[in-house]
Formats: C-alpha cells, sequence, structure tokens
C-alpha cells in the first residue's frame, strides 16, 4: 500500500470512529433534563384503583374499581365527590376500567362490566351513555371498554378487549372509524392495557409487554418492543414525553425507548413505592396509584 493509500485508509478510519462516537452521543447518552416533584396531598382507603384522570384546573378524578365508584379529588386531593356503586343505571358501575377528563367539561368513565361508556360533567352529573355491543353496524360495535382517550377534535377513542380493536367516535356517539385489529398486521392488538394520546394526536396503546402508536386516522405508525418493557408497570405521556412506571422510579423517554433522559427514585417520597402500580399527568399534575392510595404531585420541568 503506497504512502497516500495509508493516508486514505487512516482517514476513513478516523471517520468511522469519529461517526460512531457523534452518533453515541446523541443517540445513546441521556439527555440532561431536570425534572422534580413536590408532594401536594394523599388520600386513601379505596379498594382497587383502576385509573385516573387530571382536569386542567387540577382536579383528579379516581376510578374505584373494588367499589364500582368514581371519585373526584379536588386539587388538595380531597374527595370532593363521589358517585356509583354496583349496577346498570345511570351513575352506576360494574367495574369501571378508565377515565378521562383532559379537556375540563367532560368526564367519560370506562364502565367495563356494563359494555358502554358513560359520560358526566365536570360535577360528576350524568350526561348519557355510549353503548354499541348490540346495536348498529359490527364494525362501530365494542364490548368491553379497557381504555378510553379523547384527542383535540373530541374524537373519543374506546379500546375493546372484547373484539381487540379500538373503536373511534366523533361528537361523542358518531362513528368514525375503528383500526388496531385482524387488519393492523403486527400492529394487532392481543392484550390491550391502557390508551394515552402522544405528541400531536398519535394514539399510543400497551399491549401486553408492547407500546403501539397509530395516526390520528388508525394508521400504523410505530412499535416498540424493548427487552426492558415488561419491566415497567404502567406508562403515561405528557406531550410527547413518555413516563414509564417502575418499581422504584419514573423513567422518562423521549423520542425513542432505548436510554431515559431523566429517572425519577420515588425513595424520597415514600417509603414502599413498590406498591404504586399506575401512573398519570397532565400538565404540571403528576398522580401515583396504589390500589388503596393517591399520591399527587406538583410536577416542576
Amino acid at each position: 500500500m503506497d504512502k497516500h493509500n495509508k493516508i486514505r485508509a487512516v482517514l476513513i478510519l478516523l471517520g468511522i470512529l469519529f461517526s460512531q462516537n457523534i452518533s453515541a452521543q446523541i443517540f445513546d447518552l441521556p439527555t440532561q433534563e431536570t425534572w422534580r416533584l413536590t408532594l401536594i396531598g394523599q388520600t386513601g382507603g379505596f379498594r382497587e384503583i383502576a385509573a385516573a384522570s387530571i382536569d386542567p384546573s387540577g382536579n383528579v378524578y379516581v376510578v374505584d374499581r373494588g367499589a364500582n365508584m368514581v371519585h373526584k379529588l379536588n386539587r388538595n386531593a380531597f374527595i370532593e365527590t363521589s358517585i356509583g356503586g354496583y349496577g346498570w343505571g345511570n351513575h352506576e358501575f360494574d367495574r369501571p376500567s378508565d377515565v378521562w377528563a383532559e379537556n375540563g367539561i367532560d368526564v367519560f368513565v370506562a364502565d367495563y362490566g356494563n359494555h358502554r361508556v358513560q359520560r358526566f360533567d365536570r360535577r360528576l352529573t350524568y350526561v348519557g351513555t355510549l353503548e354499541t355491543r348490540n346495536i348498529g353496524f359490527e364494525i362501530e360495535q365494542f364490548g368491553y371498554p379497557v381504555g378510553i382517550t379523547m384527542n383535540r377534535q373530541g374524537d373519543l377513542f374506546v379500546v375493546d378487549e372484547e373484539n381487540l380493536r379500538i373503536v373511534s367516535f366523533g361528537g361523542i356517539d358518531r362513528h368514525r372509524r375503528t383500526f388496531g385489529g385482524m387488519e393492523a398486521g403486527r400492529f394487532r392488538i392481543s392484550s390491550p392495557r391502557k390508551i394515552e394520546l402522544y405528541g400531536d394526536d398519535l394514539i399510543a396503546v400497551r399491549d401486553g409487554n408492547r407500546l403501539l402508536f397509530y395516526d390520528q386516522f388508525g394508521s400504523p405508525y410505530r412499535e416498540f418492543t424493548t427487552r426492558t418493557l415488561p419491566r415497567y408497570k404502567d406508562f403515561t405521556t405528557l406531550g410527547d414525553y413518555i413516563l414509564l412506571l417502575r418499581d422504584e422510579t419514573i423513567d422518562i423517554y423521549r423520542g425513542v425507548l432505548r436510554h431515559p433522559i431523566e429517572r425519577i427514585s420515588l425513595l424520597q417520597y415514600m417509603s414502599d413505592p413498590q406498591k404504586i402500580q399506575r401512573i398519570a399527568v397532565s400538565n404540571n399534575r403528576l398522580v401515583l396509584m396504589s390500589d388503596s392510595n393517591v399520591w399527587m404531585f406538583l410536577l416542576l420541568q
């Protein structure tokens, strides 16, 4: 090899090493961000908490599946209003599984065992019911609603555990589309656990040990399946951030699930964080839940 070829080979090798180093800095190392929590209050005595949702005023709506109840907690974590009890009438539930209240006007409750979604106002006054299991066309029917969310356009998304798909409605009761079923290929849901909005109206679904993302039209967008995902008990989203709950930490991701950009230790806030099973966040509020207790935090970023 002549002198020029040797120099060229060295330069190419240095270029490869330099690009790999830059790539490692960009894609592998966590960004330095600072997230802090300040405890606002705690409320206990629930039987089996299934979910919570936070409205723009900081009120928290909690679903107690074990007691078939929905509770409204004020900004200081005190119970303000409660509705429910077992049954199939208005204000009654059968194993409610999820709640959504983020627009500050509506409160939607996934009434799992009654095959419906009940709608209330922010004071938990009954407004109406969405129920399609035995009516309408097959494509708009849902049986066991395990999760619900709503986008900025007012489309309601219902995760149907019975038919393993997502059904969306506009104007609350007008069928928009059905997706995530057999036609979705590898994006077909098989063990749905939770649904959230992510970024600019992407739909994120925790399906077993993976996260599936669809665009607002129901088209498959992205799939995350990592070795670490099974270690997480729950997830929530805040804009384009993904917050994943582990036994003793909240791991915060942005963009891809490769390395968390931040890790919040829960040991400084509670004596036994391993009891925490669920997480919810909206605006500057974060809620952690065990089966029987709710902790409300101010989230500072």
